[in-house]
């Protein structure tokens, strides 16, 4: 592509310049919405809470919207985009960068998540702590859409705008409405809700140091 060798990085068909260090690093933080939704799936079996249980629902719908913009507005991607390379059509198509918006989704849900009234998870420290951590992932792996050639700037701005949006538009009805409390309750209360062992610790201060303050008496 353009002549330039480029390498995969291992395990994965993300694709760099070789001998680019900083582009092995983006290609690294490119795959940071498979970590995500991992580390979702994790939380919510540990924890078994039903707003992270609607965080991960809402990043896999937001991932589905996506594609639906994706086959509506046909843009493809640019030349130099090594999605190209793949036979399978929606990895030709590039508007909006799904990354980009996937990760400012995430980023603004949890965001609203951890600053809402009824969500306090952790001591404020640590809040911004993750906060600043998940903004900055974000962050890089927004901009390496761009650098590595997967998508335009235009591309990549308006998965990000859109994901903003949805982001904290469905973090707002879920953690801070009436609508959203009620949601939460008969996730709880269900059928499967009980099944699962679901709860709700949208009012309980801190519910992880009262937990271990419990384990620990």
């Amino acid at each position: 592509m353009n002549g330039r060798e480029q390498v995969a990085l291992k395990w994965t068909h993300v694709v760099y310049d070789k001998g680019d260090e900083w582009g092995k690093v983006l290609a690294l933080m490119s795959l940071a919405p498979v970590f995500v939704v991992v580390a979702l799936v994790a939380v919510s079996l540990a924890t078994r809470e039903a707003q992270v249980l609607c965080m991960l629902l809402g990043v896999l719908v937001n991932d589905a919207l996506n594609m639906v913009f994706k086959i509506v507005i046909q843009q493809p991607r640019p030349d130099t985009s090594p999605a190209l390379l793949n036979g399978d059509g929606h990895l030709e198509l590039g508007m909006p960068s799904a990354h980009a918006q996937f990760m400012a989704f995430f980023a603004c849900y949890l965001g609203v998540m951890m600053h809402s009234r009824k969500w306090q998870l952790m001591p404020v420290h640590e809040s911004v702590v993750l906060m600043l951590g998940s903004s900055g992932v974000s962050l890089l792996a927004i901009l390496s859409r761009v650098y590595l050639g997967y998508h335009t700037v235009s591309q990549v701005l308006v998965g990000t705008l859109i994901g903003m949006l949805l982001g904290a538009g469905a973090a707002s009805i879920v953690c801070t409405s009436k609508v959203g409390s009620a949601v939460l309750n008969w996730m709880v209360h269900s059928r499967i809700g009980r099944f699962l062992a679901l709860r709700d610790s949208s009012n309980v201060s801190q519910p992880l140091w009262q937990q271990r303050r419990l384990f620990h008496k």
